[in-house]
């Protein structure tokens, strides 16, 4: 399972797709699960996601597309959206029926996820994700000698406190001999030792997700130093239940080029690796099988033509996960017009399969276009409504 507390690494070449599976696993589809809820049973998700590699406008102009297919069952890519050189065809007056007709999952979605572009150090992932943690809880951590709330200072291990308190404090030492300091506020109690950290949130149901895209990206001079750097801030964020991280990652090239058959990856494909593999609950890993001129995967019999695929056979794998098991692999199709994942059977294909994905997903690339041409083309996204969020200086 993923959720507060996790944290998670999707990794794998250039091209296999890892963002678009973050984006709709992890961002649209939980959002649009909420969405489709009655609004008193929904949970509240709020993503904070740093897309560091293209920029926000994309961003929002690919989900759009994902969005086409999702709930049309549209195969609009991005080049066609924004009628750029490489457009598959122009856009008729049908195609933007169904653009406004997404308006409402778009204001839901726009709700709920603060996209931020541009490429930040460490410590300004941090800084920021602390500061959304301590506008919506109370997030404690203490060095050797005292204890913080929120950045402030609230009373020593030794029983010293500072400032008007609301919160019952008792001081003590365990059977180790640690000292401890138990924080009573109502029903909530949190104990707090030497070095710890822990955040109470006002809304213990709501879950916040945070996501780096790519982490390669981030700004520092020694690359693994830096990387590292926000390995230890995401895990440090995550032993204090202030949320759930995902980063996503690229595979080292040395390793790319020795992969087999069986496509087997281990946790020193993350590249720079470091601390990270150490630090992450849950590592999972993406392939292209023909980036390595493999046609046919498959064990014991469990066969899939890769070549029958047009290209979007992906190979996911869990690498490593904490809380589950691991070393297993799961075979999908990926489309790379919207980033739409569907799952193959996990014991082969067999000619109805392969048939059924023909009639679900393929046939859609090779419909002929419609005869109606649009009276303009979609070249802005503010075609779509969305809630600006006023208080945001990156607001989505």
């Amino acid at each position: 399972s993923f959720g507060t507390g996790s944290y998670m690494i999707v990794v794998g070449p250039s091209g296999t797709g890892k963002t678009a599976f973050v984006d709709t696993e992890i961002v649209l589809n939980p959002i649009l699960q909420q969405f489709l809820r009655e609004p008193s049973m929904r949970q509240e998700i709020e993503v904070i996601y740093r897309a560091q590699e293209r920029p926000p406008r994309q961003k929002i102009v690919n989900w759009i597309s994902y969005l086409l297919w999702w709930k049309e069952r549209r195969l609009v890519d991005l080049p066609t959206l924004l009628q750029l050189t490489g457009k598959k065809r122009a856009l008729n007056d049908e195609d933007m029926a169904a653009i406004d007709r997404l308006s409402p999952y778009m204001e839901f979605i726009s709700d709920s996820v603060t996209l931020i572009g541009g490429a930040k150090t460490p410590q300004d992932l941090y800084d920021y994700a602390l500061d959304r943690i301590q506008q919506e809880g109370a997030y404690f951590h203490a060095d050797m000698h005292y204890v913080y709330r929120n950045g402030v200072k609230m009373c020593s291990f030794n029983g010293e406190k500072f400032g008007e308190q609301q919160a019952e404090l008792e001081f003590g030492k365990d059977k180790k001999g640690n000292q401890f300091v138990s924080i009573k506020r109502g029903n909530r109690e949190i104990l707090l030792t030497q070095q710890g950290h822990k955040y109470v949130p006002k809304n213990p149901k709501k879950l916040r997700v945070h996501v780096v895209d790519t982490i390669n990206k981030l700004r520092g001079d020694d690359t693994l130093k830096t990387l590292n750097a926000w390995s230890r801030y995401a895990g440090e964020l995550r032993d204090a239940d202030a949320g759930a991280f995902v980063d996503i990652s690229q595979m080292s090239k040395d390793d790319m080029k020795s992969m087999d058959k069986k496509m087997h990856i281990t946790q020193g494909h993350i590249k720079g690796s470091g601390d990270i593999p150490n630090n992450a609950d849950i590592i999972l890993s993406l392939i292209d099988p023909l980036h390595y001129d493999i046609t046919e995967w498959g064990n014991d019999g469990e066969i899939y033509d890769v070549t029958a695929m047009q290209g979007s056979f992906r190979l996911g794998q869990i690498v490593k996960n904490t809380h589950g098991d691991s070393i297993h692999k799961f075979p999908f199709v990926m489309l790379g017009e919207n980033g739409y994942f569907y799952e193959l059977p996990q014991k082969g294909m067999t000619a109805n399969d392969y048939a059924e994905l023909h009639e679900k997903i393929f046939k859609y690339r090779g419909a002929p276009p419609p005869d109606a041409q649009a009276a303009m083309p979609f070249n802005d996204i503010s075609k779509i409504k969305t809630t600006r969020r006023s208080e945001e200086k990156n607001p989505f």
